[in-house]
């Protein structure tokens, strides 16, 4: 069971005895947050649940309603408009981490060696996931808004959930070049963390990699998807600098460009891909087509 300890919550529908167990708010007073939630859970496990999921959400509400006590804000998304992460991870944890069936609504856990059904389920009225990921997302748009990108970047590799500082980076690039501040743009590039890399014994690309192997790509598929991405950054970097005549800019920019997997230009071996860096070479074009020497 996720939770161990949990209190009392005024359940009518389903524990309606809990109102007269609980009814002393005084005694409740007394005790401390952990006694108050170990005697929520004796109160659920000695009752009868038709499913799983039932349960689950009974032992989330007690634990919500004693965590809620005393705080400011009541709820995760009362927590997040208001900035205050810490409080909306500590509800967090009153969620259990898992999904439930459609038909039985019973637990559903992730099991990577277990391909269709249990995969599937995995997100599947999962609230806890739900919610991880909009604190995550919250707070790093709440530290990057403050400029504050190493605040932001823990956040996401802590929460595993590098692609949610992905995702808002272009924006975030943008806002440093609108008020010319490359070193900093720079300084987000060169911190960049990659989660996929490359291997020379795969395909560059499959078309199924998307779609029923993301947990286990067959080629370089996502490194080439990530990589765009990043040269996309460096792009936009370097496209500012050459009209600002930032030219020792462009010449750090020219050192991020990251190649990208091709397919090997010689047949029968088992080097399936190589690495070519075509971004870099079409930067270094526009450079010298502007008359301009970064050597």
């Amino acid at each position: 069971m996720l939770f161990k300890k949990f209190v009392f919550l005024p359940l009518i529908s389903i524990l309606p005895s809990f109102i007269s167990c609980s009814s002393d708010k005084n005694n409740d007073s007394v005790k401390n947050i952990d006694e108050q939630l170990s005697d929520c859970t004796s109160m659920i496990e000695s009752k009868d649940f038709d499913t799983d999921r039932e349960k689950d959400e009974a032992e989330t509400r007690c634990c919500l309603e004693v965590k809620s006590r005393n705080e400011k804000n009541k709820s995760i998304d009362e927590a997040i408009a208001n900035y205050d992460f810490v409080t909306a991870r500590k509800y967090l944890s009153c969620y259990p981490n898992t999904g439930y069936t459609e038909a039985r609504k019973s637990r559903s856990f992730f099991k990577k060696d277990k391909p269709g059904g249990d995969r599937d389920h995995d997100g599947k009225n999962n609230k806890y996931k739900e919610y991880l990921l909009q604190i995550v997302k919250s707070e790093i748009s709440f530290w990057l808004k403050n400029d504050n990108y190493n605040r932001a970047k823990n956040v996401a590799v802590e929460a595993g959930m590098l692609e949610e500082l992905s995702t808002i980076m272009p924006e975030y690039i943008d806002k440093l070049l609108a008020k010319k501040d490359y070193d900093a743009a720079l300084g987000v590039l060169v911190q960049w963390k990659f989660k996929y890399d490359f291997f020379e014994t795969r395909e560059p690309e499959n078309e199924y990699d998307n779609t029923y192997y993301k947990d286990n790509p067959r080629a370089n598929t996502f490194y080439n998807q990530e990589i765009q991405s990043f040269n996309d950054l460096v792009d936009n970097v370097l496209n500012s600098a050459l009209i600002n005549n930032q030219n020792v800019i462009l010449k750090k920019c020219i050192s991020l460009y990251v190649p990208i997997a091709v397919a090997n230009p010689k047949e029968n071996t088992k080097i399936k891909s190589v690495l070519r860096n075509d971004s870099k070479n079409a930067a270094l074009k526009k450079i010298s087509e502007q008359g301009i020497s970064i050597k």
